[in-house]
């Protein structure tokens, strides 16, 4: 579980995120258009960006001050818009790079277990993936980790229509804590145990009904 209290965060004088407290449990999700500060809010919490004010916790303890390698250790992981992955760097490498304690098979084996369309991509350059699939692989990728709460940004940025519904089918079967942010308000309602909405750098609770329309 992921806990924020007052959380602000920002760029000199421009405050993007502003007092933001909530709780992440099961599937958390955040709508909001460009601008919103859901970019920023997630990069502060995966300790990419330093707080100016508030507290950020998981399951209970306070990791305000851990840099960000710090956190992926107690197992809070960040899947950055853009994917962010090694171009020319197979997928089977690109997952190797997350694995750190010496069962990488073993952790293969049940990620294709679990999304078994991932096997095929083992061999293959990731640059030469479609943009679902390198999302795909991203989460993937940060699921080598182990981590105990995924941070999912803008995941659907720029995939078609048909990729998009793909990755939120993949969000659906994760077992992780997730947090997912993004602009389709309807799609990441239905993946969400709870929503909130984000505005001018506030969030605010909504519902799955009325979250779209409380953006505009």
């Amino acid at each position: 579980m992921l806990e924020i209290q007052g959380l602000c965060s920002g760029y000199g004088n421009l405050a993007a995120v502003q007092s933001a407290t909530f709780t992440a449990s099961g599937r958390t999700g955040i709508v909001g258009t460009n601008g919103a500060g859901k970019t920023t809010l997630m990069l502060t919490l995966a300790g990419l960006k330093k707080a100016s004010a508030g507290k950020v916790f998981l399951d209970g303890e306070e990791i305000t001050d851990l840099s960000a390698a710090q956190r992926v250790k107690r197992g809070l992981v960040l899947v950055p818009e853009g994917r962010h992955l090694f171009l020319r760097m197979t997928v089977w490498e690109n997952l190797q790079t997350a694995s750190t304690n010496g069962n990488f098979k073993e952790k293969l084996y049940n990620l294709c277990t679990d999304f078994p369309e991932l096997t095929s991509l083992l061999p293959r350059p990731a640059g030469a993936l479609s943009g679902g699939q390198q999302q795909m692989v991203a989460i993937a990728r940060a699921l080598m980790t182990e981590p105990r709460v995924l941070l999912l940004d803008e995941v659907t940025m720029g995939l078609s229509p048909k990729r998009t519904a793909q990755t939120f089918a993949l969000i659906a079967r994760l077992k992780q804590t997730v947090l997912i942010t993004g602009q389709e308000a309807g799609r990441i309602a239905a993946v969400s145990d709870s929503v909130y909405g984000m505005k001018n750098g506030r969030l605010f609770l909504s519902d799955r009904q009325t979250v779209g329309t409380q953006l505009l």
